[in-house]
Parts: structure tokens; C-alpha cells; sequence
């Protein structure tokens, strides 16, 4: 059994093992020869055992032992295409690749020795260990999970690698057509640490060649480009067999013409194709890790017309003109470039006309791109928004903007950098009803007014028909009519102040009150009731409305300076249908009424006569799902008293760069009152006569948003538009709000590889002040969501993350720098998972396999080659392998046993006890009675007798007398009397056998 040390520095303590000897033969003279030896003997073993120890000792042992374990491919491509040999004896046709691999590999497996293990590893775009290897195969095998789109061969091979014992020899089988997403490179990587490793690899291929497939390879667009330039796209299409179809082009979600006068695709024929060669122009660095697969090409070149900045997505689309196309899905192909230019600046304007342009001519005046929308035309995706440097919101309702638009809105600015400003007027701030919204927690201001400020509040009473009729579902949805009013009135309570009066009456038959007229401090308690009303019986608008008056009647000017009811109904009353003298006394009282009626059953002209006589609105709905929108512009009526129209002189506040040097203010002749957000970012720098905001802007995620509460228009701030300092506070204000264009300083990688997309930021900057303090990602998925990145330093001004890309389709990354100067820079890049990637392969990659089976010495196996020991055959590439085995445990028991021995041979006197051991067998006295007490020799010499007979001397030299030690006393121990008796005795007997000198 050879052995190794670990640390042979430490043997060189073998050394002292000579001084130990020669010190403790001199120190154990005066002991027993037989038992000095032994101590000294036990000291050098301790010595020995502690430095072995120290040395870490090793025993190794060869082994024999073989573990073998699978590495099967299961992603698309293998369970789509692939099939198991028809020709192989036994197999089922209608087997899967799946079910008939796992049998192969054990009936290959069957016969192996009683030490050998087998195990198995499945993966797609994530390895999976299905059984660790074990005496017992695969009886223990997991269940398959759920498919993971992509293919990580290189990484299945590393996690199969770490499922071996250094004790046996190693061998995997890789069950695969070679087609792998992490490329060629890191695949024979792999194989390469396996080989280093001593891991022989085995691989199995599965084969399969398409026919009858198109599918659109690459589309090729520029990474980069500055504003008013032209994209050069190539669009790559590979085939089996030249075919016929139509070859379309989006932008950003939009057709591309690409035939002059047509606004459909571009034709594509049979004699298009050519075959795959070195003249279709293409790039090879560029080629699929797959090119061979193609044996037909077809190119096509576009040029597109960039005028917006920001990220710009392409998508090639190609529709085969016949049936029998294989995988539809590799037909698309994806691309992404950005666009280097001037910001753009949204107006989403609610005031309409000439007024509205003012503030949009002024921008432009100054060299600003602005584009003004009505807030229906808000786009629905957020990848809309990231071109746009800021959005402005000029006197918009929150009922114009659906709350999905909302949160978008929300995102852009704390998520995406982008800016924001809403600037007011009659329907905007609390008197738009941004109360509550997803919008106002992001403003610099809050649309909520303190009590104090706009007291009395408002009162509404919401009426709502609860009849069975409100059964019926929205559209083809499952969404009731009932569940959609619910939900309407939540939100526009939603939208109220704490310290408003309201309720729900609701009516069916009869009226009852669901909520009662009062404050209420737990809305969750109110929205759960509003949502649980159900709906039953007749419909008696009447009793309703009535309700609603007796409970708002008793309440004065002071009690609520608005008091207004909603009425909602879906069918036409019951019962007494006399109105007039109710609408009298409602109006008598300054109760304001407005009316919705929602389908075609509703007496419409009843609802019209309600709305007018009570100084409302009636709205016919034809769809329920508009009733959010239309209860929340109603719940706004009683914010009307938020809109304070007096003239002022607006005040300096806090020291801001949009003010600095302005002077001569000239009065505004109104605003909004809003309430101020109690945080130090906020700054205000103009405010009204009683300190409510005028101007205020703040950062909120890494965003910036601002609030100007008056309006400007010529309704509120006809004086400024002539004033000097108007065209420089708007300018200020919007370039201090709008996200800065990206940088061109630094530079961002995008890739998107087995499942995952990496982001790589490079800040090779010149001088440390440019090095960013601090970077925030975030990534605009393909379906609008926006995660958040965890960006990590990973050197010297780089940076990088990684976050899933489980979707097919363009990501967006967005990367706000911070400097430690304060300084806001963005960089933008993207990436994109082209669709279908899994199936864009069409024939198994034998040739990589076959390097596999090289690199490691492996072999290449014949799925018609079984035999029950295939997987376990010994040959001479396989060799025993050493178990290598710490020695410390049995140099620890040892070195505890050579201590024990040590101190029992040293305390204890082994010779006196084994000797009355003896005697206490024979039955005899003990020793110490038996020994005589002998005198001490005489110092001087004695005359010695003359023989009687003639004898022969020799002469003989004298003994050197030894030092005696004194005679232990009566009352000494036993055994210290025996020693001494024996020391004596011994002594006595050296003397006799001396002869006389005479």
C-alpha cells in the first residue's frame, strides 16, 4: 500500500529523534534495562506518530471500481426531431426518443460489476441530475420537470463532472445531436476539463436531416446609429428546398413597405434561392454555429429611415405559400439597433386648440423635436416611451388615461430615467382626479390638500341598480356588469379625500343603503362591501334617488360645498315613475345629479331629463367596461373647489437653477391647490400667496418629475406668455426634467445565451471623476414587463449582470449611471432571443460529437451496437484509480495507545507486581517480609582470610563503589520499601561475586 505525505517539510522532526535518544538513554540509567528500553522505545514512537501526523500521511489503494453517468439531451430540438432506430431489433414504433433512450442506456448497463454505479443527468436549456450514481442505476430516477427552453450541453457535462468519486475510474455516456445555444467553443471546453480530469466521454449521436424547411436565419441590423441615418438590414433566409412564400418587415410593430407602391411584403420564388456558398456575401464570421445545415440561401438588403432617436426593434416574418413547412415558429427573426440623436418630448395635451400649442411652439422655438398627442394616442407598450426624453401632461383628466397607462407612465419615470411634468388646469392635479392614482405618489406635490386649505370638503352619494339584469356579462368575458360597476365605484372612492362624505345606495326592487353617508377611515373595510353587492330583482330608480336626496338634504355649505349624486342604472324604473318634484327639491338644495345608463334597455330619455334638471351630465355607455372612467370623472365634481381662480403674484421659494435670474414676475390668474410633499428632495421654487406650490420638481427613482399648478395657456397665464421669463422657465424646467441622451462615453454588450441575458458594461474612462458611482439596470422585456438587474463590479470600471430571458423577442436595457459628481447619464443597449432558436438546426451536429469522443478518448456509439456490458466494458483507456485516504485517524489511536503504554511503563512497577503475583500463587510470605535488611558496606578495607588451598589470582579491577541511598523508614510506602530492599540485595550480590585482592 503506497504511501504519500502531504506536507514532507515535516518529517525533517524525525531529526530530533537522535538527541531524544541519546538524553533518555543517560537519564534511565538507574532503571531496569528491559523497561529503560521500552520507555525510550514509546518516546520515539510518540515522536514518530506526531510527525507523520504533521506530515499528512496518505495511504492510497487502487481501485477498480467504475462509475458511468448519462448525459441525455431532452430540449426541442432532440424530442421534435429525433427518432429511435427503426431498423434496431425490438424497438416500438411509436416509442418517443425520450422513453427508448433511458432503456437504452440500461440495457447497456445491465450487466457491471457489484461496485459499479451508474447515473444519469437530463437537461435542455438547465441540467438536471435525474439519479446520482449508485449500485442501484436508475431505479431512483426523479421525474422529468418541466421543459426549459435551450440547450446547455457544456453546462450538463460540468454538473455531470461533479457527480464523481475520485475513488473509481470514470466514464459519461452524452446522449445528443450535437446542436447545443452555448456554441461549439464552450461545448469542446467542457470536454477538454473532462479529459484533464480523466473522464472519458462516450458520446451516442442522435441523427435526424429535415426536409421540406424554411425559416428566416438571421436578420442583420446595425448596433448603432445616429439620428437621420438609414438602417441596412439583411435578412438571411436558409431552406432545405427552394420554395415560394412572402417575405415581411416590421418596425417597431409596424409594416414596412418593401415594393414601391404596395404596402404588403416583398415576393419571394423559386428562382430566388441559390445554392449555400461562399457567393451569397455573407459574413462567415456571422454563420449559425450550424451553417451546413442550409443547403439553400436566399439574402435580401432593406434600407429604413431613422428620424427618432432610442432603441428601434425590427422583426422579419416570412409566409410560405404552401403547406408543409415543419416548424413555423423559426420562420421570424428579430433585431435591434439605437439610434443616437436629440431627445423627443411628448405633450399629451387636454386643453385643444391654438391654446394648446402654445407651450409646444415655444419648445420648438428652442430646438426641442416635440410631439403633441391627445391622451388616447398614449402608446400601450413601454417601449414606445423609451424613445421620448420627457412627457408632459397639459390639463389632462385621470379619466383620459386608463390606469394600465398609469402605471406605465410610473415605470417610465422611476424605472427608465425618463421625465415628467403635469402641468395644471381645470381638470388636472386633485381637480382631474389624480387622487389615489398610480401618478401621484410620483409628483413633487400631492394632489391631496390638507383640510384646513379647501374646507368644507365635498359629499357623493353613488346610486347603483343592483337588478338581475346586471347579470349579464361584459362582451365574451366572464366579467359581470355588476362586478364592473363594483369595481367603477371602488375606484372613484378611491379617488376621495379622507375627510369627504360618502356612500353607496344600491336599488333593486327597493333601495337600501350598502355604504352610509358619512367619513369612512377604513376603505378596505368599504371596498370589500362595494364589491360584495349582488345582483337580484327589479330595478326602482325612484327609491334610489330618493334615498340618496334625504341623505345629502340636511347637509349646508359648510358641511360640504359640493354635494353631488351618480345615478347608474341598465333598465328602465318600476313603480312611481313622477320625478319632477323630487329634480325640484334636489335642485332646491344645490344637489347636483348626472345619470349613466349603460346598454340598449335603459329609458334613456328619463336619465337625460334626471341629468338636466339636476344640473349633470348623462352618459350613455354601450360597453361596462367604460364605467371606470365615467365614475371617476364624476367623483372629480366634487374637487371643483380645489381651483382657485384669483390673480397672484407667485413667490420665490427655494434657490433652483429653473429660476435663477428671473425677475418681474408678472400675476397668473389661477391654479390648482395641491398639498406639499413632505420630503427634503423637493424643491420649491415658486409658491402662491399662502406658500401652496407653484413650481416644485424632485427626483424619484431615477427619474425626475415636476408640477406646475397653474396653467400655460391664456386662460391662467395670458401675462407670462409675453413676459421674457416665460421662454426661459419652460426651457429650464423641461431640460432639467428630461432624461439626458445616452452616452456615447461607455460601452454596453448584450447577449442572450442559454436562457439568460448578459449585460456587460466597459466605463473605460479617462480620468477616475468619470467613473460611475453607482449603476441601476433595468431590462424592458419583450412583453412590456421591466425587471430590475443586479449590476456587479466585476473589475476596474466594468460591470455585469445577468437576469432570465424565458421570452422570445428584444429586450431593452436601460442603464442609469450616477456620478459622483451628482451627474444623471443613461446608456441604452438590448439583445434579443431570436424565436425558434431551439428548432433553427436542421440535422444533427455529428461532427462536434465525434471531437468529443477525440478530446477525451472516448468512444463513438452505434445505437444498433448493444450489449448488456457496453456502458461498463473495461479497456485500457480505462485504468484502475488510486483512493487516496487520510492517515491522521489510526496515527491518532495509535499515538492515544503509545501515551497510555508510556505512562504505565513509567509509573508503575511491573517487576514487584508480577513477582507477588507469583508468590501469592505459591502461598508464600510476601516479598518485603522475606528480604533481609542488609547493613551498608564498610568504607574501609577489611582484612580478608588466607585459603586454605593454593588459588590461582587474577587480577581484577576494582569496582568503583556506588552511592548508596538511604534506607526507606518502616512507615514508607510498601513499594518504595520493596524498591529499596531489592536495590540492596542486588548491590550485595555485585559485591560477592568480586574476588579478594589479597
Amino acid at each position: 500500500m503506497p504511501i504519500r505525505f502531504d506536507h514532507p517539510v515535516w518529517l525533517s522532526l524525525l531529526l530530533l529523534l537522535g538527541p531524544v535518544i541519546a538524553w533518555g538513554w543517560r537519564g534511565l540509567q538507574g532503571v531496569d534495562p528491559w523497561r529503560g528500553h521500552a520507555i525510550l522505545a514509546l518516546r520515539c514512537l510518540v515522536i514518530l506518530l506526531l510527525t507523520l501526523m504533521l506530515a499528512g500521511m496518505e495511504m492510497t489503494r487502487r481501485q477498480n471500481a467504475l462509475t458511468v453517468v448519462a448525459v441525455v439531451d431532452r430540449s426541442e430540438s432532440v424530442r421534435r426531431f429525433a427518432q429511435p432506430p427503426a431498423h434496431e431489433a425490438g424497438t416500438d414504433a411509436s416509442q418517443d426518443i425520450e422513453s427508448w433512450t433511458q432503456q437504452w442506456i440500461a440495457e447497456q448497463a445491465r450487466q457491471r460489476r457489484p461496485d459499479d454505479r451508474l447515473g444519469m443527468v437530463t437537461y435542455d436549456g438547465r441540467p438536471t441530475v435525474r439519479a446520482m450514481p449508485s449500485v442501484d442505476g436508475l431505479t431512483d430516477a426523479v421525474p422529468i420537470s418541466s421543459p426549459v427552453e435551450g440547450t446547455d450541453t457544456a453546462g450538463a457535462i460540468r454538473m455531470a463532472m461533479a457527480l464523481f468519486d475520485a475513488a473509481s475510474a470514470r466514464r459519461m455516456v452524452l446522449v445528443t445531436d450535437g446542436n447545443t445555444g452555448s456554441g461549439e467553443s464552450d461545448l469542446l471546453a467542457a470536454a477538454r476539463e473532462a479529459a484533464a480530469a480523466g473522464v472519458l466521454i462516450d458520446v451516442l449521436p442522435l441523427e435526424y436531416a429535415l426536409t421540406h424547411e424554411v425559416m428566416v436565419d438571421r436578420l442583420i441590423a446595425p448596433v448603432q446609429l445616429h439620428q437621420d441615418q438609414s438602417a441596412a438590414l439583411r435578412v438571411v433566409l436558409r431552406a432545405t428546398a427552394p420554395a415560394d412564400g412572402t417575405l415581411h418587415l416590421r418596425h417597431d410593430g409596424k409594416p414596412l413597405s418593401l415594393v414601391p407602391d404596395s404596402a404588403g411584403g416583398m415576393p419571394v420564388h423559386v428562382q430566388d434561392w441559390t445554392v449555400e456558398s461562399a457567393a451569397t456575401g455573407l459574413d462567415p464570421a456571422s454563420a449559425s454555429a450550424n451553417a451546413s445545415g442550409g443547403q439553400y440561401v436566399l439574402v435580401r438588403r432593406f434600407q429604413v429611415d431613422m428620424a427618432e432617436s432610442g432603441p428601434h426593434r425590427f422583426e422579419a416574418f416570412f409566409e410560405p405559400a404552401k403547406v408543409g413547412d415543419q416548424m413555423p415558429a423559426n420562420n421570424r427573426a428579430e433585431a435591434m439597433t439605437r439610434v443616437q440623436g436629440k431627445g423627443r418630448i411628448v405633450v399629451v395635451d387636454g386643453v385643444g386648440g391654438e391654446s394648446g400649442q402654445i407651450l409646444p411652439n415655444l419648445l420648438r422655438r428652442r430646438g426641442m423635436d416635440v410631439l403633441v398627442i391627445d391622451p388616447a394616442d398614449l402608446p400601450d407598450h413601454p417601449a414606445e416611451l423609451v424613445k421620448d426624453d420627457a412627457i408632459l401632461f397639459q390639463n389632462v383628466p385621470a379619466e383620459a388615461v386608463p390606469p394600465a397607462r398609469q402605471e406605465m407612465i410610473r415605470q417610465y419615470v422611476n424605472d427608465l430615467g425618463g421625465g415628467f411634468i403635469m402641468i395644471g388646469g381645470p381638470d388636472s392635479f386633485g381637480a382631474g382626479g389624480w387622487t389615489g392614482s398610480p401618478i401621484d405618489p410620483i409628483l413633487p406635490v400631492t394632489c391631496h390638500v390638507p383640510s384646513q386649505r379647501i374646507a368644507p370638503l365635498g359629499a357623493l352619494v353613488l346610486v347603483i341598480d343592483r337588478s338581475g339584469s346586471m347579470h349579464a356579462t361584459v362582451g365574451t368575458g366572464t366579467v359581470t356588469q355588476m362586478q364592473v360597476a363594483n369595481e367603477a365605484a371602488v375606484l372613484a372612492v378611491s379617488t376621495l379625500y379622507p375627510q369627504d362624505r360618502f356612500g353607496v345606495v344600491g336599488f333593486d326592487s327597493k333601495a337600501d343603503w350598502v355604504i352610509d353617508l358619512g367619513t369612512h377611515a377604513d376603505r378596505a373595510n368599504v371596498f370589500k362591501t362595494i364589491r360584495a353587492i349582488n345582483a337580484a330583482g327589479g330595478t326602482n330608480i325612484y327609491d334610489g334617488l330618493n334615498l340618496a336626496y334625504e341623505a345629502l338634504a340636511p347637509l349646508t355649505e359648510r358641511d360640504a360645498a359640493v354635494r353631488h349624486i351618480l345615478l347608474m342604472t341598465d333598465g328602465r324604473t318600476q313603480g312611481n315613475t313622477d320625478f319632477n318634484e323630487l329634480t325640484q327639491k334636489i335642485r332646491a338644495r344645490g344637489i347636483t345629479v348626472s345619470t349613466v345608463g349603460i346598454g340598449n334597455g335603459v329609458d334613456t330619455e328619463l336619465l337625460e331629463k334626471l341629468a338636466q334638471r339636476g344640473g349633470g351630465t348623462f352618459h350613455a355607455v354601450q360597453d361596462a367596461a367604460l364605467l371606470p372612467y365615467i365614475f371617476v370623472k364624476e367623483a372629480r365634481t366634487i374637487r371643483k373647489h380645489l381651483i382657485h381662480e384669483k390673480p397672484f403674484v407667485p413667490r420665490m421659494g427655494d434657490v433652483s437653477p429653473i429660476t435663477t435670474g428671473l425677475e418681474d414676475m408678472p400675476p397668473l390668474k389661477g391654479l390648482v391647490l395641491t398639498g406639499r410633499r413632505p420630503d427634503a428632495r423637493v424643491s420649491v421654487p415658486l409658491e402662491g400667496l399662502e406658500n401652496e406650490p407653484v413650481l416644485a420638481h424632485w427626483q424619484v427613482g431615477v427619474g425626475r418629475t415636476a408640477a406646475f399648478t397653474s396653467d400655460a395657456t391664456n386662460r391662467w397665464a395670458a401675462a407670462w406668455i409675453a413676459w421674457p421669463g416665460y421662454t426661459d422657465l419652460w426651457t429650464r424646467l423641461v431640460r432639467t426634467v428630461a432624461r439626458p441622451a445616452a452616452t456615447q462615453e461607455y460601452e454596453v454588450h448584450c447577449v442572450v445565451r442559454n436562457g439568460q441575458l448578459h449585460v456587460r458594461l466597459d466605463t473605460a474612462a479617462t480620468s477616475r471623476d468619470a467613473t460611475p458611482a453607482a449603476v441601476l439596470a433595468t431590462v424592458l422585456t419583450p412583453d412590456g414587463q421591466i425587471k430590475h438587474m443586479n449590476v456587479r463590479r466585476i473589475g476596474p470600471g466594468v460591470y455585469a449582470g445577468d437576469i432570465p430571458a424565458e421570452q422570445e423577442g428584444s429586450y431593452m436595457v436601460n442603464l442609469a449611471l450616477a456620478g459622483t459628481d451628482g451627474r444623471r447619464q443613461f446608456v441604452i443597449g438590448g439583445a434579443t432571443r431570436t424565436p425558434g432558436a431551439e428548432l433553427r438546426d436542421m440535422r444533427s451536429n455529428r461532427q462536434v460529437l465525434e471531437q468529443i469522443a477525440a478530446v477525451t478518448g472516448g468512444r463513438v456509439l452505434d445505437p444498433t451496437q448493444t450489449r448488456p456490458d457496453l456502458l461498463f466494458e473495461r479497456s485500457d483507456a480505462i485504468r484502475p484509480t488510486l483512493a487516496i485516504r487520510p492517515a491522521w485517524r489510526v496515527l491518532l489511536v495509535l499515538l492515544l495507545i503509545a501515551l497510555m503504554l508510556d505512562i504505565a511503563i513509567r509509573r508503575v512497577a511491573w517487576d514487584v507486581l508480577l513477582q507477588q503475583w507469583r508468590m501469592g500463587m505459591d502461598r508464600v510470605k510476601p516479598v518485603v517480609q522475606t528480604v533481609p535488611r542488609i547493613p551498608p558496606a564498610p568504607t574501609s578495607p577489611q582484612p580478608v582470610a588466607q585459603p586454605t588451598e593454593s588459588v590461582v589470582f587474577k587480577p581484577v579491577a576494582t569496582a568503583k563503589p556506588k552511592p548508596q541511598r538511604p534506607a526507606a523508614t518502616p512507615s514508607g510506602p510498601t513499594t518504595s520499601r520493596l524498591l529499596d530492599a531489592k536495590r540492596r540485595a542486588r548491590q550485595r550480590m555485585d559485591e560477592s561475586d568480586q574476588p579478594d585482592e589479597t
